[in-house]
Protein backbone atom coordinates (compact mmCIF):
# COMPACT_ATOMS: atom_id res chain seq x y z
CA UNK A 1 0.00 0.00 0.00
CA UNK A 2 1.05 3.64 -0.98
CA UNK A 3 2.05 6.25 1.85
CA UNK A 4 0.05 9.57 1.80
CA UNK A 5 0.51 11.71 -1.40
CA UNK A 6 3.27 14.14 -0.79
CA UNK A 7 2.03 17.80 -0.21
CA UNK A 8 2.16 19.74 -3.23
CA UNK A 9 4.60 22.22 -2.06
CA UNK A 10 7.66 19.75 -2.28
CA UNK A 11 6.82 20.23 -6.41
CA UNK A 12 6.50 23.81 -6.18
CA UNK A 13 9.51 26.11 -7.11
CA UNK A 14 9.23 30.39 -7.62
CA UNK A 15 9.33 31.30 -11.23
CA UNK A 16 12.45 33.50 -12.30
CA UNK A 17 11.61 36.86 -13.31
CA UNK A 18 14.41 37.51 -15.10
CA UNK A 19 13.78 34.48 -17.73
CA UNK A 20 10.78 33.39 -19.45
CA UNK A 21 9.05 31.66 -16.78
CA UNK A 22 5.13 31.70 -15.32
CA UNK A 23 5.16 35.44 -15.48
CA UNK A 24 5.43 35.84 -19.19
CA UNK A 25 2.30 33.52 -19.74
CA UNK A 26 0.37 36.54 -18.35
CA UNK A 27 1.11 38.77 -21.00
CA UNK A 28 2.21 36.60 -24.08
CA UNK A 29 -0.17 34.63 -25.92
CA UNK A 30 -2.29 34.60 -22.93
CA UNK A 31 -5.54 32.49 -23.20
CA UNK A 32 -8.62 32.33 -21.28
CA UNK A 33 -10.48 29.15 -20.65
CA UNK A 34 -13.79 27.55 -19.07
CA UNK A 35 -14.14 25.22 -16.63
CA UNK A 36 -17.29 23.40 -16.59
CA UNK A 37 -18.95 20.93 -14.27
CA UNK A 38 -22.60 19.32 -14.33
CA UNK A 39 -24.23 23.25 -16.25
CA UNK A 40 -22.05 25.40 -13.91
CA UNK A 41 -18.60 26.73 -14.54
CA UNK A 42 -16.00 29.48 -14.36
CA UNK A 43 -13.59 31.37 -16.58
CA UNK A 44 -9.81 31.84 -15.86
CA UNK A 45 -6.45 32.35 -17.67
CA UNK A 46 -5.02 29.43 -18.71
CA UNK A 47 -1.60 29.38 -16.71
CA UNK A 48 -3.34 29.15 -13.73
CA UNK A 49 -5.58 26.53 -14.77
CA UNK A 50 -2.77 24.40 -15.85
CA UNK A 51 -1.04 25.04 -12.46
CA UNK A 52 -3.92 23.25 -11.15
CA UNK A 53 -4.50 20.63 -13.25
CA UNK A 54 -0.53 19.56 -12.99
CA UNK A 55 -0.80 19.82 -8.91
CA UNK A 56 -3.74 17.62 -9.16
CA UNK A 57 -1.71 15.44 -11.13
CA UNK A 58 1.06 15.44 -9.17
CA UNK A 59 -1.56 14.62 -5.51
CA UNK A 60 -3.38 11.96 -7.12
CA UNK A 61 0.02 10.00 -8.80
CA UNK A 62 0.77 7.71 -6.12
CA UNK A 63 -3.19 6.70 -6.27
CA UNK A 64 -2.98 6.07 -10.04
CA UNK A 65 -0.64 2.92 -9.35
CA UNK A 66 -2.63 -0.31 -10.73
CA UNK A 67 -5.57 2.41 -11.23
CA UNK A 68 -6.40 2.28 -15.13
CA UNK A 69 -8.88 4.68 -14.85
CA UNK A 70 -7.41 7.39 -13.01
CA UNK A 71 -4.29 6.36 -14.81
CA UNK A 72 -6.05 7.62 -17.74
CA UNK A 73 -7.54 10.57 -16.03
CA UNK A 74 -4.03 11.44 -15.18
CA UNK A 75 -2.74 11.33 -18.57
CA UNK A 76 -5.41 13.60 -19.94
CA UNK A 77 -4.80 16.63 -17.08
CA UNK A 78 -1.08 16.34 -17.67
CA UNK A 79 -2.16 16.66 -21.65
CA UNK A 80 -3.68 19.80 -21.00
CA UNK A 81 -1.13 21.33 -18.51
CA UNK A 82 1.38 21.22 -20.38
CA UNK A 83 0.83 21.02 -24.28
CA UNK A 84 -0.11 24.72 -24.20
CA UNK A 85 -3.86 24.19 -25.62
CA UNK A 86 -4.41 28.15 -25.75
CA UNK A 87 -8.07 29.30 -24.91
CA UNK A 88 -9.18 25.72 -24.88
CA UNK A 89 -7.69 24.13 -21.68
CA UNK A 90 -10.41 21.74 -20.01
CA UNK A 91 -10.20 19.75 -17.15
CA UNK A 92 -13.15 17.60 -18.61
CA UNK A 93 -15.11 16.99 -15.14
CA UNK A 94 -18.54 16.14 -16.46
CA UNK A 95 -16.39 13.15 -18.69
CA UNK A 96 -13.69 12.10 -15.84
CA UNK A 97 -15.85 12.46 -12.59
CA UNK A 98 -18.63 10.04 -14.75
CA UNK A 99 -16.22 6.76 -15.18
CA UNK A 100 -14.47 6.63 -11.37
CA UNK A 101 -16.81 6.77 -8.55
CA UNK A 102 -14.71 8.35 -5.91
CA UNK A 103 -12.63 11.05 -7.75
CA UNK A 104 -15.05 14.06 -7.11
CA UNK A 105 -13.72 13.63 -3.13
CA UNK A 106 -10.44 13.10 -3.79
CA UNK A 107 -10.01 15.58 -6.37
CA UNK A 108 -11.73 18.14 -3.72
CA UNK A 109 -9.30 16.76 -0.92
CA UNK A 110 -6.44 17.44 -3.12
CA UNK A 111 -7.33 20.90 -4.10
CA UNK A 112 -7.97 21.98 -0.12
CA UNK A 113 -3.98 20.83 -0.11
CA UNK A 114 -2.64 22.25 -2.66
CA UNK A 115 -4.03 25.22 -1.50
CA UNK A 116 -2.68 24.61 1.64
CA UNK A 117 0.69 24.07 0.27
CA UNK A 118 0.68 27.18 -1.57
CA UNK A 119 3.06 30.43 -0.91
CA UNK A 120 1.28 33.85 0.71
CA UNK A 121 2.60 35.67 -2.84
CA UNK A 122 4.75 35.48 -5.90
CA UNK A 123 4.74 33.29 -8.94
CA UNK A 124 5.45 29.42 -8.82
CA UNK A 125 6.24 26.58 -11.52
CA UNK A 126 5.64 22.45 -11.00
CA UNK A 127 8.96 21.27 -10.47
CA UNK A 128 8.23 17.44 -10.51
CA UNK A 129 9.76 14.57 -11.84
CA UNK A 130 6.73 12.66 -11.75
CA UNK A 131 4.68 15.26 -13.72
CA UNK A 132 7.40 15.50 -16.16
CA UNK A 133 8.35 11.90 -16.75
CA UNK A 134 4.55 11.36 -17.81
CA UNK A 135 4.40 14.72 -19.98
CA UNK A 136 6.71 12.77 -21.92
CA UNK A 137 5.17 9.96 -22.11
CA UNK A 138 1.58 11.73 -23.38
CA UNK A 139 3.19 14.52 -25.63
CA UNK A 140 5.10 11.37 -27.97
CA UNK A 141 8.07 13.20 -28.15
CA UNK A 142 6.32 16.92 -28.94
CA UNK A 143 7.83 19.52 -26.49
CA UNK A 144 5.98 20.66 -23.52
CA UNK A 145 6.36 23.58 -20.92
CA UNK A 146 5.91 23.66 -17.05
CA UNK A 147 3.06 24.88 -15.88
CA UNK A 148 3.38 28.19 -13.78
CA UNK A 149 1.40 30.67 -13.04
CA UNK A 150 0.58 33.26 -9.74
CA UNK A 151 0.21 31.96 -6.58
CA UNK A 152 -2.81 33.94 -6.01
CA UNK A 153 -4.40 32.90 -9.09
CA UNK A 154 -3.38 29.67 -8.68
CA UNK A 155 -5.07 29.28 -5.12
CA UNK A 156 -8.27 31.46 -5.93
CA UNK A 157 -8.64 28.74 -9.23
CA UNK A 158 -8.33 25.50 -6.92
CA UNK A 159 -10.65 27.19 -4.69
CA UNK A 160 -13.35 27.95 -7.61
CA UNK A 161 -12.80 24.00 -8.99
CA UNK A 162 -13.37 22.74 -4.89
CA UNK A 163 -16.72 24.54 -4.81
CA UNK A 164 -17.79 23.37 -8.55
CA UNK A 165 -17.12 20.09 -7.85
CA UNK A 166 -18.59 20.48 -4.49
CA UNK A 167 -21.88 22.21 -6.07
CA UNK A 168 -21.46 25.12 -4.09
CA UNK A 169 -20.61 27.24 -6.84
CA UNK A 170 -23.32 29.47 -7.17
CA UNK A 171 -25.02 30.08 -10.47
CA UNK A 172 -25.07 34.11 -11.74
CA UNK A 173 -28.03 34.28 -13.92
CA UNK A 174 -27.15 36.68 -17.04
CA UNK A 175 -23.63 36.62 -15.75
CA UNK A 176 -20.70 34.37 -15.49
CA UNK A 177 -17.73 34.03 -12.97
CA UNK A 178 -14.10 35.13 -13.79
CA UNK A 179 -11.39 34.28 -11.53
CA UNK A 180 -8.34 35.82 -11.09
CA UNK A 181 -5.36 36.96 -8.66
CA UNK A 182 -7.85 39.01 -6.58
CA UNK A 183 -10.44 35.94 -6.01
CA UNK A 184 -13.94 35.47 -8.19
CA UNK A 185 -16.12 37.97 -10.19
CA UNK A 186 -18.87 38.50 -12.17
CA UNK A 187 -19.16 39.73 -15.26
CA UNK A 188 -22.29 40.43 -17.72
CA UNK A 189 -22.77 38.19 -20.29
CA UNK A 190 -23.01 39.70 -23.77
CA UNK A 191 -24.15 38.82 -27.25
CA UNK A 192 -22.58 39.79 -30.48
CA UNK A 193 -25.05 39.79 -33.62
CA UNK A 194 -24.37 39.93 -37.05
CA UNK A 195 -26.83 40.34 -39.42
CA UNK A 196 -26.95 38.37 -43.12
CA UNK A 197 -26.46 41.86 -44.62
CA UNK A 198 -23.46 42.40 -42.81
CA UNK A 199 -21.77 39.09 -43.17
CA UNK A 200 -22.22 38.59 -46.89
CA UNK A 201 -20.18 41.96 -46.92
CA UNK A 202 -17.47 40.73 -45.26
CA UNK A 203 -17.80 37.17 -47.29
CA UNK A 204 -18.85 34.96 -43.99
CA UNK A 205 -22.22 33.54 -42.87
CA UNK A 206 -23.92 35.19 -40.11
CA UNK A 207 -23.36 34.03 -37.03
CA UNK A 208 -24.25 34.54 -33.30
CA UNK A 209 -21.58 33.63 -30.55
CA UNK A 210 -21.27 33.93 -26.88
CA UNK A 211 -19.06 37.05 -25.75
CA UNK A 212 -16.71 36.41 -23.09
CA UNK A 213 -16.23 40.02 -22.55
Amino acid sequence: MSGPAPPASRHLKRADRSGSGALLSYSVGVGTSFTEYRGSGFWTRDAALETVLALLVVELGLDACGDEALESVLDAWTLQAVAGFTGCVSPGLDEHLAVRPGLAAAITAALKRIRDGLPPEGSIEVGSAALATRADRVCEGSGWSTPGAAASWVGNVADAMHDLVTGCLPGVPGAFWFVDGDGRHTRPKRRRDRTAAQANSWGVIAWKRGSLW
